[in-house]
């Protein structure tokens, strides 16, 4: 969206417009009615991953929350990130949460894409260490270029996660099963122990 320009403001590449910044991140007020019900359903399904990623914190469960990595180029520093909302500060300051920034291009993206995954896994397990364990690449590709080629955003085929990252990051809750998960092979219980997520 950053190139496809702010509203009342000349420009942009024509794609979707800009419909927050870092001083409105619920949503500038010059919007168009579908630009308005983006918002709204993504407020909405904000505040439905917080307050389930909390509740899976306060029962002790396994959670992640992905979103791309804040902004660190001072000529950014006007995007919105969650990871700049109160509300997400609050449940990283948590003990039982551990948030990690990696470069997908670590694990075959064809891009960098620098990504944000806020774990909810308890303490003692270095996150940082077992997702970097499992990296594929060891340089990171160049950024792909905004825009269009052949009819579709070239951006379009980082929505995705590589497999290696699905991978590396199933290495982190293989983890926490095996801290916190009951082996029901040696245990008199009938029905397996369950993660809820």
């Amino acid at each position: 969206r950053m190139n496809g320009g702010l509203p009342e403001t000349e420009g942009g590449d024509g794609g979707p417009r800009v419909i927050r910044v870092a001083e409105r991140p619920q949503g500038l007020m010059s919007l168009r009615i579908r630009e308005v019900s983006q918002l709204i359903l993504a407020n909405v399904l904000l505040l439905f991953t917080m307050s389930a990623f909390l509740e899976i914190l306060l029962v002790g469960k396994f959670g992640m929350v992905e979103h791309p990595a804040a902004p660190t180029d001072p000529r950014e520093q006007w995007l919105p990130s969650i990871w700049n909302l109160f509300v997400v500060q609050c449940l990283q300051a948590h003990p039982g949460t551990c948030s990690v920034v990696v470069q997908q291009g670590y694990y075959g993206a064809r891009s960098p894409k620098p990504t944000c995954l806020m774990f909810a896994c308890g303490e003692g397990i270095d996150v940082g260490t077992i997702l970097w364990r499992h990296r594929t690449c060891n340089s990171l590709p160049q950024a792909l270029q905004m825009g269009k080629v052949n009819g579709e955003f070239a951006t379009a085929a980082l929505k995705n996660y590589p497999p290696d990252l699905c991978s590396a990051i199933s290495s982190v809750l293989e983890e926490w099963i095996s801290r916190h998960v009951e082996d029901t092979a040696t245990s008199n219980v009938d029905h397996p122990a369950l993660v809820e997520f």
